[in-house]
């Protein structure tokens, strides 16, 4: 799964679709804007950024967005973060990257920013988009009345159609959040009521709830309503203390059917972590019928919302794991959720310290208390977490080169004895990548890596990502011939699935590996 978009930030796109200038600089861009009297679209992005991927592979290559982007703008990438894996177009462009940030606060990716012939800035959107509304924000930067810039200066409550401004509150709501606020505070304000009812109106005030105005919007329309028909909605304003309030009451009120209703399981999920909820839960749990405790909506509900071994909750996964196994079809559900609230209680203090006083967690004793008080399955699966968790803090967030070897090693204990090939899929290849092909040379790491990845599309043989990860590891460890067999059917894999940009990836991959070059980065981590 090789970082393409790192090494080639700039690769262009299909001939139909959008045509991204590359091999120039800023002043080069702005002269050029002004003698063909074309905008300037920037796409800013980063190397990590999913949606930005999303914007490369779904939209970009596109005709109709080719054809309404070519003809009036100069179309440039800004890579906004660094990795050590950049060219050196990238790096050119590293401050004006830092220029364009500090200027348009570019705070959440894609962003995109529109500049006039004359290079001044008329036009900010963030977001991943649909092609008919990224074809729109074509339109919208060359119109006036429109524009981000003109509509922060200009804008007064009460001034603009409501369509219009429904609109634009939705454009804005990821570059400015502020002015979305505004916009849909005096919008939500000034519609018929019983529009708040659509679901698009909701959705505005549950992503702008931070605009004090919306929010009282929000809670005032609860309170006006039913709340059992309202629970999807309140609980996505659960981190709002007004909404906790009404949630508290709400839950408070339910008695032990209801309680048991799985509507209403999910919905006390989403405020469990609140001290007067958390209560109501124990006295629940403690109140009912131990038969009642074993059915896949509870056992999900209590894996959830146990925090001690003094909780009922706890016994049930401890003590009976056979049977909660059973039920939820699971070798180890139940040992899963135990050994999360052990780790919690009886390791997490150590690392705290550790981390603090820079000294080693003393593995030997934190084993022999939990035998002790557990047993020694519980104890081996927290020291070995305990290890990932130690390894990890020294060699991601401390920097400290030396320690990755012990940290891969325990990766691999962990993986060994407790990940599962099918559920744990996606999380396996992520580690293969990002921990032992990036940062391993170890021979006995690298085999296992690629046993793993046999595994993996033995169960998966369509997942071109996995094939692609495989022939990285088998590049790595020296086998260079499998390796471009394996890369070549990741290409063939990608393309037969109509993903253009990743057999482009796996084409460039193929090309690196034939000149020997290194295919690998270190970006930043990002594994399990």
């Amino acid at each position: 799964m090789i970082l393409l978009r790192a090494l080639f930030p700039a690769i262009a796109q299909e001939t139909t679709g959008i045509q991204f200038i590359q091999h120039l600089n800023w002043t080069q861009i702005l002269a050029k804007a002004k003698a063909d009297h074309k905008y300037i679209f920037v796409d800013c992005y980063a190397s990590w950024c999913g949606p930005c991927k999303q914007m490369d592979q779904n939209i970009y290559p596109l005709k109709e967005v080719g054809e309404a982007y070519n003809k009036d703008f100069i179309c440039v990438k800004s890579q906004m973060d660094r990795t050590s894996g950049d060219n050196e177009e990238v790096k050119n462009w590293y401050n004006t990257a830092t220029s364009l940030n500090n200027i348009y606060s570019v705070s959440s990716y894609p962003t995109f920013i529109f500049f006039d012939p004359s290079g001044k800035a008329v036009h900010k959107v963030s977001g991943s988009l649909n092609s008919s509304e990224f074809i729109q924000l074509a339109k919208d930067a060359r119109n006036f009345e429109r524009q981000y810039y003109t509509v922060a200066k200009n804008f007064l409550p009460g001034k603009l159609d409501t369509a219009e401004e429904k609109a634009l509150t939705k454009a804005f709501q990821y570059s400015d959040k502020e002015l979305a606020g505004k916009m849909a505070a005096d919008y939500l304000s000034r519609i018929p009521k019983e529009e708040l009812n659509n679901y698009d109106n909701g959705l505005l005030m549950i992503q702008l709830q931070d605009n004090p105005v919306v929010l009282n919007i929000a809670v005032t329309y609860i309170n006006n309503h039913e709340k059992y028909k309202n629970l999807n909605f309140i609980a996505l304003l659960s981190n709002k203390q007004e909404v906790k309030k009404i949630a508290f009451t709400y839950i408070k009120g339910l008695n032990q059917n209801d309680f048991l209703k799985t509507g209403n399981l999910k919905f006390i999920q989403k405020f469990a972590t609140t001290p007067e909820v958390k209560l109501i839960i124990q006295n629940q749990i403690n109140n009912l019928p131990e038969d009642s405790l074993y059915s896949i909506k509870m056992l999900n509900f209590l894996s959830e919302t146990i925090e001690s071994p003094s909780d009922r909750g706890f016994s049930v996964f401890y003590r009976d794991s056979n049977r909660v196994n059973k039920i939820m079809k699971s070798k180890d559900f139940a040992q899963n959720n135990a050994a999360f609230v052990i780790n919690k209680v009886e390791f997490e203090p150590f690392l705290d310290t550790a981390k603090k006083n820079g000294v080693p967690p003393d593995f030997n004793i934190i084993t022999k208390v939990i035998t002790q008080k557990y047993n020694a399955d519980y104890a081996k699966r927290i020291e070995i977490n305990g290890k990932v968790e130690w390894y990890k803090f020294l060699a991601v967030n401390k920097k400290q080169g030396q320690y990755w070897s012990l940290f891969i090693s325990c990766k691999i204990d962990q993986v060994t004895n407790y990940f599962n090939f099918e559920k744990d899929a996606d999380a396996i290849n992520n580690i293969v990548y990002y921990d032992i092909f990036v940062h391993s040379d170890d021979v006995n790491h690298l085999n296992i890596a690629i046993n793993w990845m046999k595994n993996l599309i033995e169960k998966n043989p369509k997942k071109f990502e996995y094939i692609d990860t495989y022939a990285d590891v088998l590049y790595k460890a020296g086998n260079l011939k499998e390796a471009l067999l394996w890369k070549e059917l990741a290409r063939q894999t990608a393309e037969s699935l109509r993903n253009k940009k990743n057999v482009d990836f796996a084409a460039i991959g193929i090309e690196k590996m034939k000149n020997g070059e290194q295919i690998w980065t270190e970006p930043e981590y990002i594994g399990n």
